[in-house]
């Protein structure tokens, strides 16, 4: 089963994602960076393209959700 993106939320300064299979990740703005975290399942280069869009749009959720879910 190919891992795709069920859910996309904003929490406080993060952004959670929710993966079909249960695993999740949370993305903080930390400096010029984007800290991750992960669950134990998702290697942190799977979110390599989400990281770049999220610059792209400037944090925006809701056109995040429109390009990935």
């Amino acid at each position: 089963m190919e891992r795709k993106i069920t859910s996309i939320s904003r929490i406080g300064d993060a952004i959670s994602v929710i993966f079909n299979d249960g695993e999740s990740a949370v993305l903080t703005k930390f400096g010029k960076t984007i800290y991750t975290q992960t669950s134990p399942g998702v290697l942190k280069k799977t979110l390599s393209e989400f990281k770049k869009d999220i610059v792209k749009f400037d944090w925006d959720v809701e056109k995040l959700r429109a390009l990935w879910i």
